[in-house]
């Protein structure tokens, strides 16, 4: 008897058990999710963790998540933070609501809590217990009542030239504060903006007033954006434009406050502990690159094979407003450095022409780095875009309407990032805004370029293809220069994060903070070089870093990666070439070369041996005053700082 095979996606869905329903109880949940923990089924359990989070949220739950799954942590978390709170207010609960909200993401958060407006010994005092517990991420949660009392409640009583003495104190203030954080510390900082009061002393002529009390509030808050723009490691939490989208009616808690010295509403509790964890997720190397996409009532509404290219809904009223609001934010992400993908069950003969032609698509072929439209299991096309993109599978995020769909990609993919969306289209734009793996503390131009720089990077694969001459012959018609620019405040975010999320070609894998990388670009012991490549097809921006450390007469290179967009085309060559050319520059005679190998970073593990250097036990080493052995390819072009052109 012949017995048709269950695809794999019949038989994930056969695994799973009310997956699609959202709606039930809190207690029934909680059973789902024990019921899979008893089978081990963590990807289940992971699931309904998620959904229970998101469905009631609230301190109790935050307690029960911790008491009952802390045994488990190491099943659901692949990251941990350490994150500080100096604070003038009561911050407890939201930091027990912090710690589930980041359970359920995946991330472990171990707080440390400051005592109350204790904030400035905290930092100034280098013996202080925050220095000894060493956060990644610091949050400075200072209230405009205590640091600015004047401003708050009494400034009708204050002469304008007062106002102006306090605003400046406070700047003073916030500086130090900032100034001695960036001494003892390499993490990140977020400072709470101040906020205005809700109801003005001057009323509504407050707003029209330059020199009123929410102007004077807000200059404070200009200083702080400002400061944090100019120095790295420092970012802004826009505390006053929380309060004011949530609604100043629902936040404030006069009551609570004068009992606890919690100026918020339980509400409000949870709106702040999800906005700590976009920036604790932003922070956590937990970073996703890159969405993919479903089409049919996903993008649009409707079957496009069913309904055709006149039938289906996309315009702004209607069906089809939920799917353009996507398509913004989808645009959004784009412009922010993330890269869109399609992957749908189509025939691209009725798919393609949409998004090509259709007057309604905002989203258009050069929005997309890989596209996958055809008839095969969607795993196996997602694992075709993460080659193609040549990203981990971890830095994937799935949006797909089809339950079934979604079950597949968790059963056989589980370190792709599934978004759990319901049937209501609505909801669609929300869970990607937020999704926390798609926020970055900064974003640099190469962020910016990025899905011009994977088109461009497309066309450089077709005209390898189309080459009939060999490989030489392709990389020689590259036109490919490579440049050594300066690491300065405005491309140290970029230095930094490219150790942060480089893994195939990165000989150590050493993570640095913008903060860390200052700090060694300063010294006269260390040397931060970045390199910039461009070809006749456009410009990859900085793709290449190496950090020097200098002790007498040797060199340790302590850091060597190049971006997986330029792997392949000896890149690494032309920097090794240049290092060489530097330490020799120096006078130092020895060049240590170290590989750290890892899970990812196999594509190195020859690198040293194939450039001439000698293994010894201390690592790979290099005399640096003998013959150059790593020469420049022929096929690129070296420029330095100003500029001169470099030859082997």
């Amino acid at each position: 008897m012949n017995v048709r095979r269950k695809s794999v996606s019949e038989r994930a869905s056969t695994t799973f058990k009310d997956t699609g329903n959202i709606s039930l109880s809190l207690e029934d949940q909680k059973k789902h999710l024990l019921g899979a923990l008893q089978i081990d089924d963590f990807c289940e359990a992971g699931l309904w963790l998620h959904r229970l989070w998101k469905t009631s949220p609230s301190v109790s739950l935050a307690s029960w998540i911790t008491r009952t799954l802390g045994s488990f942590e190491d099943r659901f978390c692949r990251h941990s933070r350490r994150v500080a709170f100096l604070r003038s207010f009561t911050v407890e609960p939201a930091v027990q609501l912090l710690r589930a909200a980041a359970f359920a993401e995946g991330v472990s958060v171990e707080p440390y809590i400051g005592q109350f407006n204790t904030y400035s010994q905290d930092l100034l005092d280098p013996d202080s217990d925050l220095h000894r517990f060493k956060p990644d991420v610091t949050f400075l949660c200072i209230l405009t009542r205590s640091i600015a009392p004047e401003l708050w409640d009494n400034f009708q009583c204050l002469p304008m030239p007062e106002c102006d003495q306090i605003v400046k104190r406070v700047c003073e203030e916030f500086s130090g504060l900032i100034d001695a954080f960036r001494t003892y510390h390499h993490g990140s900082l977020v400072i709470h903006t101040l906020a205005v009061p809700r109801f003005p002393m001057a009323g509504i002529a407050d707003s029209s007033n330059l020199t009123g009390q929410t102007e004077c509030i807000r200059r404070i808050n200009r200083f702080l954006v400002e400061k944090a723009a100019e120095l790295p490691g420092v970012s802004v939490l826009d505390y006053e434009g929380l309060i004011r989208d949530f609604g100043a009616s629902r936040w404030y808690d006069d009551a609570r406050w004068e009992s606890i010295r919690l100026p918020m509403t339980g509400d409000a509790l949870e709106r702040i502990a999800s906005c700590w964890l976009r920036f604790v997720a932003a922070t956590a190397q937990n970073l996703r690159k890159v969405l993919v996409c479903d089409l049919d009532n996903t993008l649009w509404h409707g079957v496009i094979g069913e309904d055709g290219y006149d039938g289906i809904e996309l315009g702004a009223t209607g069906h089809g407003g939920p799917h353009r609001n996507l398509q913004r934010v989808l645009l959004d992400l784009y412009q922010r450095g993330i890269l869109l993908a399609i992957c749908s069950k189509n025939s691209l003969s009725d798919a393609w022409p949409v998004i090509e032609h259709h007057p309604e698509m905002l989203l258009r072929p050069k929005h997309f780095a890989a596209v996958r439209i055809n008839w095969v299991e969607k795993n196996i096309n997602l694992a075709e875009i993460a080659d193609e993109l040549n990203v981990g599978i971890d830095s994937l995020v799935f949006l797909d309407d089809n339950p079934h769909e979604q079950l597949l990609i968790r059963r056989t993919m589980p370190d792709v990032r599934v978004l759990d969306v319901g049937s209501d289209a609505m909801e669609y734009a929300t869970a990607v805004r937020n999704e926390p793996g798609f926020e970055r503390l900064r974003i640099s131009r190469e962020d910016q370029n990025r899905g011009r720089m994977y088109l461009e990077q497309r066309a450089r694969k077709d005209a390898l293809k189309a080459s009939n001459d060999g490989l030489v012959s392709y990389l020689n018609s590259l036109q490919t220069v490579v440049t050594r620019v300066e690491v300065n405040r405005l491309n140290l975010d970029r230095v930094a994060q490219l150790t942060q999320k480089t893994n195939q070609f990165n000989l150590t894998t050493r993570r640095y903070s913008s903060v860390q990388i200052a700090e060694l670009n300063a010294s006269s012991q260390a040397q931060v070089l970045a390199w910039s490549v461009a070809d006749r097809f456009g410009e990859s921006g900085i793709v290449g870093v190496a950090i020097l450390r200098f002790q007498g007469d040797e060199c340790e290179i302590d850091t060597l990666l190049l971006s997986c967009r330029v792997i392949g085309r000896s890149i690494e060559t032309a920097m090794l070439f240049d290092i060489i050319r530097q330490v020799q520059h120096r006078g130092t005679t020895s060049i240590l070369g170290n590989y750290l190998p890892t899970l990812k970073n196999t594509p190195c593990a020859g690198f040293f041996e194939k450039h001439g250097f000698t293994a010894s036990e201390r690592g790979w080493i290099f005399n640096s005053s003998s013959k150059v052995v790593a020469q420049l390819p022929e096929w690129i072009t070296l420029h330095a700082e100003h500029h001169e052109r470099s030859t082997s």
